[in-house]
């Protein structure tokens, strides 16, 4: 059974590579720190900004994601009221906007996905302290097993290790880590959904995979969420952040849609 589940794999990645050649073309001049964004994507599947959004804008935005979460009551939000999350932000606030269409970010995950042509939005996301809450995005998982799927992730305020920091499985985005955990962990084709004893295993074989994501507000994360990753289950106090969702040569899906809180 493992073997089909190997050959599903192997197989959906060559479909991936002649997308690739037949697809995709981008061709950009990138200067050096920008270039090695883009290296750091590939190699570990993720890039790390300091001070990217200024301490002013990162205040004014929490205090309209307060404003907005009190009032609209077409937001979604998870079974505890824990993740609370604002689809489609970039059509309602000039700040929000502003970081979606930002002009490096495009270029960095452009030059990485081999195009320039994509579509997307900017969610909004406020986290606060419940009993038993599982962290935003509801737990370990890749968010496309595919084929590579980045995200562009701005911290609005401190995070620390206890206020639900982002965390990520370095290089489980690369093609090679698929295989391997399918063979190694028994997972299946397509699994994108994993158990906190399956990556624990994950980690304790390979310690230093685990990668926790603390820093001060206005800190960006260039992520390829089809590596394993999680927002850590919050501890205690709140953390604000936006993160773009993009579609690469491709639409948003129509169950995404749905979630317009503004339509």
């Amino acid at each position: 059974m493992q073997t089909i589940e190997l050959t599903k794999t192997l197989l959906q990645e060559s479909k991936n590579k002649i997308v690739d050649i037949l697809k995709r073309r981008y061709s950009s001049n990138l200067n050096k720190d920008l270039s090695q964004a883009v290296n750091e994507l590939n190699e570990q599947g993720f890039s790390v900004m300091p001070n990217f959004l200024n301490e002013l804008e990162c205040n004014e935005i929490i205090a309209w994601i307060n404003e907005v979460t009190q009032t609209n009551n077409e937001i979604w939000r998870d079974a505890l009221d824990s993740d609370n999350r604002i689809y489609f932000s970039d059509k309602a606030n000039k700040h929000i906007n502003s970081f979606f269409n930002h002009e490096l970010i495009s270029k960095i995950l452009s030059s990485y996905e081999k195009t320039d042509k994509y579509n997307g939005f900017t969610l909004a996301n406020k986290v606060t302290y419940k009993e038993n809450n599982q962290g935003s995005g509801g737990g370990w998982h890749r968010d496309y097993v595919k084929r590579k799927q980045t995200k562009a992730i701005l911290y609005l305020n401190n995070v620390e290790s206890s206020t639900g920091p982002f965390q990520y499985l370095k290089g489980s985005h690369q093609f090679g880590s698929i295989l391997k955990y399918q063979k190694d962990y028994g997972f299946k084709y397509n699994q994108y959904r994993f158990t906190n004893s399956e990556i624990d295993e994950i980690i304790k074989q390979d310690p230093l995979i685990l990668k926790e994501f603390t820093g001060a507000a206005g800190m960006l994360l260039l992520v390829d969420t089809r590596g394993i990753h999680r927002g850590k289950p919050i501890e205690g106090g709140v953390r604000y952040a936006l993160t773009n969702y993009y579609w690469f040569n491709s639409s948003i899906p129509s169950h995404i849609k749905q979630l317009d809180p503004f339509k």
